[in-house]
């Protein structure tokens, strides 16, 4: 079973916003400032997001801390796996530890994030379609525009092709302009 971590994700461009989330969370209270808003978990709607917080900043915005299974400590490992083909899963891109690239799957949607700053700052960069295969394979996803469009940063496109060869998925990416192949390996923890 995977550790938890907590990924801090604050509100990018006013995309979530402390009223979202108050609204969201049965009972919770705020002031002007935010400053009494109770701790409280509750379950968004959206796959991308296993849980949120909402926990008081003791400034005007709000931090909201998203829940997500990575490693909890260095001392984990990540160890590569023949069987892409499970449909829960978490992948990560190894290497750089500042700005890295994640993807979570769940059933027959894949959800790839980008994560600044040590997890200080992510953001959806793709929602769409997941195909399980067998070995080496590759599938068109499809994108969930609904979710992509309320995601400031996310992409544009309404297709992205994505690969597993010898157990890393593959795909590209587009951010500020530039594009760039990305190769992320499956975490077991």
């Amino acid at each position: 079973m995977a550790s938890k971590t907590t990924l801090g994700v604050l509100a990018l461009t006013g995309a979530l916003t402390l009223g979202m989330c108050a609204s969201a969370t049965a009972g919770a209270s705020s002031s002007s400032n935010g400053a009494s808003l109770a701790a409280r978990t509750v379950t968004v709607d959206d796959a991308s997001f296993a849980s949120a917080r909402a926990t008081p900043s003791g400034a005007a915005t709000s931090e909201i801390q998203i829940i997500s299974e990575v490693p909890s400590s260095s001392s984990e490992t990540y160890v590569p796996r023949d069987d892409a083909s499970q449909t829960e899963s978490t992948w990560l891109q190894l290497g750089d530890t500042e700005n890295y690239v994640a993807a979570v799957v769940r059933g027959n949607k894949i959800t790839v994030t980008y994560h600044l700053n040590y997890e200080e700052m992510a953001t959806v960069v793709w929602v769409g379609t997941f195909e399980a295969g067998q070995g080496d394979y590759s599938w068109t996803s499809v994108g969930d525009r609904r979710t992509m469009d309320s995601n400031p940063l996310a992409s544009s496109e309404s297709e992205k092709e994505f690969a597993v060869r010898d157990g890393m998925l593959t795909f590209s990416l587009t951010f500020r302009g530039e594009t760039r192949t990305v190769q992320l390996t499956k975490f077991e923890g």
